[in-house]
């Protein structure tokens, strides 16, 4: 607080992380309406976050003409990218941006295990990051940006829709299932729904 003399000067930390991950701290480490204690320790992780968000998107770019078949995996992240455009519109008219910015990291966490999967499908591999790169602006406008003109996407990539979801991809087509014996499990298996 001001009258306590703890005010945090946002200068030093936009200079040596930028303003996108200063804005995404902010909006990750506390609660909008409650506040919260600030952390220099904090503010790191969403700067690796943002840089591994950049370095998939040039992967995808690089990437852009293979082609492999559509199986399991990209299914799987189907699932996860139509689960997180849906997530993060419904946290942003909430004003819940910590969970928004959650259901991102989750995404590209899934992102990051199908490029390192093997057999990448590039087409498939664009649409997805293309989509994060949507759900993103908002969070990190001056990134995804560069990003988007980048790939080069029609201008600015804030004159872009909200994207879609398909709400058959919401539906699992596999039931992963614990197997239990005396109250502990012991395997998973996944099933056909």
């Amino acid at each position: 607080s001001k009258s306590r003399g703890n005010v945090i000067s946002p200068d030093t930390y936009i200079k040596k992380y930028g303003s996108d991950v200063f804005r995404m701290y902010l909006q990750f480490g506390f609660s909008y309406i409650e506040g919260g204690k600030w952390s220099d320790e904090g503010i790191k992780p969403l700067a690796r976050f943002l840089d591994r968000v950049e370095r998939l998107c040039e992967r995808a770019i690089a990437l852009r003409g293979e082609k492999n078949p559509v199986g399991k995996q990209e299914r799987d992240l189907d699932y996860l990218r139509a689960n997180t455009i849906k997530a993060v519109g419904n946290d942003l008219e909430r004003f819940q941006f910590n969970t928004a910015i959650a259901r991102m990291m989750e995404l590209v966490n899934g992102i990051g295990k199908y490029v390192d999967g093997g057999a990448v499908n590039g087409a498939y591999l664009e649409s997805v990051m293309k989509d994060l790169m949507l759900i993103l602006a908002p969070f990190a406008p001056h990134m995804t940006e560069e990003l988007w003109e980048q790939a080069g996407y029609p201008y600015s990539i804030f004159n872009q829709s909200w994207p879609a979801y398909d709400e058959k991809a919401l539906q699992k087509q596999d039931v992963e299932y614990g197997v239990q014996v005396n109250g502990k499990i012991r395997a998973r298996i996944s099933l056909d729904a």
